[in-house]
């Protein structure tokens, strides 16, 4: 895999934008809002962390059609969405045009790595499965930098801190029937941008997800009883036994903005 550092950004900022602009996720639908996370107890821990969200300034970072804003909206906040896909905010746009219900949220098109706010404007920052798109080190120098301090930040993002995992997407996914799980403009944070993480923040909890549910993406496994018994264990791996988040390949960083460098 490359090393970030000497990817050609803007080359990767314009494949990127074509990816989104061709891979738009579906709708949101009005009075059926999305869940921040897909899996019921890491929504609820999310939920946890974040709420109230009544009168506060809420900005995610890879909206796409921004299905994700309205349930910020929802319950009470001042929404913003940005995306470096021009098309993904353009039918963002449409489709609040068509919200039959009033809702306080702009979209703006904007890479991760310069938002165009001020310093310390928003009270949160919600960001699921984008950030090992870009540039890391300079978006998450972003996140600190336009939430105040003492505000809240979740990230979602794929990780390879498994050797495992770092095998099973060279040799694995992508065959026997499974999605590839990377394209050209993903890197998955390595050991080191994690302890970055740490160290930028005053107070980062992180939670691992899936290690056996990783397996769900082949075909045979997707019946009963595997995907109950899988999501059983990681859930008891990552829930009860914290230490060993290391073996999950997305983590969730709850993060309280007390910046340390």
């Amino acid at each position: 895999m490359a090393d970030r550092r000497y990817l050609d950004r803007k080359e990767l900022n314009e494949k990127e934008k074509f990816f989104w602009d061709n891979h738009l996720r579906r709708k949101p639908s009005f009075g059926k809002v999305m869940p921040l996370y897909p899996i019921p107890r890491y929504q609820k821990i999310v939920e946890d962390f974040l709420l109230p969200l009544e009168g506060k300034r809420v900005l995610e970072i890879g909206c796409n059609s921004g299905y994700l804003c309205y349930y910020f909206a929802d319950r009470g906040a001042s929404v913003t969405g940005v995306d470096i896909s021009g098309k993904a905010i353009e039918t963002a746009r449409e489709i609040k045009a068509l919200n039959p219900t009033k809702c306080d949220i702009e979209f703006q098109q904007s890479p991760a790595e310069s938002l165009p706010f001020e310093d310390g404007y928003f009270d949160v920052l919600f960001s699921r499965d984008v950030l090992h798109h870009t540039d890391f080190r300079k978006s998450l120098e972003e996140c600190g930098r336009v939430v105040k301090r003492g505000g809240k930040i979740v990230l979602a993002e794929t990780t390879l801190t498994n050797f495992l995992i770092r095998l099973g997407r060279d040799r694995i996914i992508g065959k026997l029937g499974s999605k590839a799980a990377k394209n050209d403009t993903e890197y998955p944070l390595s050991g080191g941008e994690i302890d970055l993480i740490r160290k930028k923040f005053g107070s980062v909890e992180v939670l691992g997800v899936d290690f056996f549910r990783l397996l769900l993406r082949i075909p045979f496994f997707r019946k009963k009883p595997w995907p109950g018994l899988f999501s059983a264990i990681d859930d008891f791996l990552f829930l009860k036994m914290r230490g060993l988040n290391f073996l999950s390949y997305e983590k969730i960083f709850l993060i309280t903005n007390d910046p340390q460098i």
